[in-house]
């Protein structure tokens, strides 16, 4: 009885690692210094608290009109300054769209991005096993420390897949204006 017992524990740990394995789990976040190019953000602005029950209905919506397809594009969050430093947030929750949006949709506002270095940081993992959202931007402004780049403290989070999420983070080099951008 008490070797069955171990048998099943131990076929029961392999498939959790296994399983873990599967969905990204064991993934690195990569990090690389990029040029992004001009986008703009179609969406819904968001202020107050995280984790509040109006912001997560805010993104089940516009998550849902994405899914339904009204602006095809990316679906997307920025942070307009960096979500780990504040206790009150701006963002913008909405879809960075593939071509020019002509007409918005109602209540939606448009934020556009000029041409930037950027720090990239992705992720290949399935939410549940994905390192957070903090460990995310701790590597991130490790990495910018590094480089000697100044972070403007923009954050936007692209889900461009089920199991992958690109985060991207405008720079200057240290020590440079934010128009004199690298």
């Amino acid at each position: 009885m008490k070797k069955k017992f171990i048998i099943s524990w131990i076929v029961l740990g392999v498939i959790l690692v296994v399983s873990y394995y599967l969905l990204g789990g064991f993934t690195e976040v990569k990090l690389d210094l990029i040029q992004e190019p001009a986008f703009e953000i179609v969406g819904k602005m968001y202020h107050g608290t995280p984790y509040d029950k109006t912001m997560d209905s805010l993104v089940n919506a516009i998550h849902t009109q994405y899914e339904q397809g009204i602006i095809e594009g990316t679906f997307s969050i920025c942070f307009f300054e960096d979500p780990d430093e504040v206790d009150t947030l701006d963002i913008l929750i909405g879809i960075i769209p593939e071509s020019p949006v002509a007409n918005l949709p109602e209540g939606f506002t448009k934020k556009s991005f000029e041409a930037s270095s950027a720090i990239k940081a992705s992720i290949e993992a399935e939410a549940v096993v994905a390192p957070s959202a903090t460990d995310t931007n701790d590597k991130i402004r490790s990495f910018a420390e590094k480089k000697a780049l100044t972070i403007s403290g923009v954050y936007i989070e692209k889900y461009v897949e089920d199991f992958r999420i690109v985060t991207v983070v405008p720079v200057t080099k240290s020590g440079k204006s934010a128009q004199q951008q690298i």
